[in-house]
């Protein structure tokens, strides 16, 4: 039941993308520098080669990646997803990818995909939502893009581990992403089991983690169950496996590893007052890269936190991730998030000009606002820009 890719020699020979700044609808959005000498990109089909992703050609995969999370909301009928109807996702996702590749220089689109909308209550699947996705991967890849799939569960009261429904899941789409090798797999968005669930033992929670069990009456398969139903229906892509905590924890990984090929991990970077220096960067997560692949996951812009000290340590943050050639996944497209009002290519900024709408003002916590123009969006744009083979 496998796909054909629809675009030929994908990722390979990435060229400059001409003109990124030609649609660029405010002056703010013009002075953002453009692209102009991409470093080279991996060929697919990706592998796992010691702690890196790589390409056929050798060159390590580094994700620069933004979320796109229309096609999992709770809000929208399955016929009227990713069609910019909701104020989530106030864009249609074509406008969302085509944005992505051209103005923030993104080599990836991580999608969330809903088992719920996927399967009927007797199992089926629903060929509308299958070719939603499909129509999402395959825009990704027309603009140079690589697609993460991940399952994603948590607006539907989902359990905090995967269950049996998630072999049933990946079972069906790995046999139908097979001959896709630029489609990589997230096995479950954000485990969020807690360790006081399991009397309180950190070991514990990573068995359940890796080798699945039952607490509190409910019954964990574990992510081993689900790499083994990848590599059962003979997909050979690469494998992302998310850390606890809601995938903020890596502390027992070593101790964890999946068995199989082609498996990497993921961490979700935050900056926070016990987490925004290169020591605390590489005791929370940094100094596992050196054994194996570690994957960025979501990145909060952090004017929410109303951290003041955002515009110095966004910077260095984003130059440590470097370092440790990690990439980073942003989470995500949106007014007074990453832009400004409904101006994809119009990122928010800490310039001092810009800081009228300053979401913090006054040291108080308040939420963003479509208009909030002050933000990490140029940041993240710069980063991609100067980073990114997109």
């Amino acid at each position: 039941m496998g796909r054909r890719p629809k675009t030929v020699g994908v990722l390979a020979g990435m060229a400059v993308m001409a003109s990124l700044l030609a649609c660029a609808a405010t002056s703010v959005a013009a002075a953002v520098p453009a692209h102009t000498q991409p470093p080279p990109a991996a060929t697919p089909p990706f592998k796992v080669k010691a702690n890196k992703v790589v390409g056929t050609n050798g060159v390590q995969f580094v994700p620069y990646v933004f979320v796109i999370d229309c096609a999992a909301l709770t809000d929208v009928p399955v016929g009227d997803l990713c069609k910019g109807d909701s104020p989530q996702d106030p864009w249609t996702a074509s406008a969302m990818l085509t944005a992505a590749a051209s103005f923030w220089n993104a080599d990836v689109i991580r999608f969330q995909v809903a088992r719920e909308y996927l399967f009927n209550s007797q199992g089926h699947v629903n060929s509308q939502y299958l070719a939603l996705i499909d129509s999402l991967v395959d825009k990704a890849t027309s603009l140079h893009m690589a697609s993460i799939v991940t399952l994603q569960e948590e607006r539907f009261h989902a359990p905090p581990l995967p269950t049996a429904t998630a072999v049933h899941f990946w079972s069906f789409m790995a046999k139908h992403f097979r001959s896709e090798p630029h489609v990589l797999f997230d096995l479950f968005n954000e485990p969020r089991l807690s360790t006081s669930a399991v009397g309180g033992s950190e070991q514990k929670l990573w068995g359940v983690w890796r080798d699945g069990g039952t607490v509190g009456g409910v019954r964990y398969v574990g992510d081993q169950a689900l790499v083994t139903a990848i590599r059962n229906a003979h997909a050979r892509n690469v494998i992302i496996a998310e850390g606890n905590d809601a995938d903020r924890d890596l502390k027992l990984l070593p101790q964890h590893y999946l068995r199989g090929r082609n498996i990497a991990y993921g961490v979700a970077p935050y900056l926070s007052s016990t987490e925004d220096t290169q020591a605390e960067w590489n005791t929370a997560y940094g100094r596992f890269t050196a054994a194996v692949p570690i994957f960025p996951e979501a990145f909060h812009p952090q004017y929410q936190e109303c951290n003041p000290n955002a515009p110095t340590v966004l910077p260095q943050f984003l130059s440590y991730q470097r370092t440790i050639h990690m990439g980073l996944i942003v989470w995500t497209l949106l007014p007074g998030v990453t832009t400004v009002g409904t101006n994809l290519r119009d990122p928010t900024t800490f310039a001092p000009s810009r800081r009228s709408t300053d979401p913090c003002l006054s040291g108080r916590r308040r939420h963003a606002v479509p208009t909030t123009t002050y933000g990490e969006g140029g940041d993240i744009q710069r980063y991609f820009a100067n980073h990114s083979p997109g």
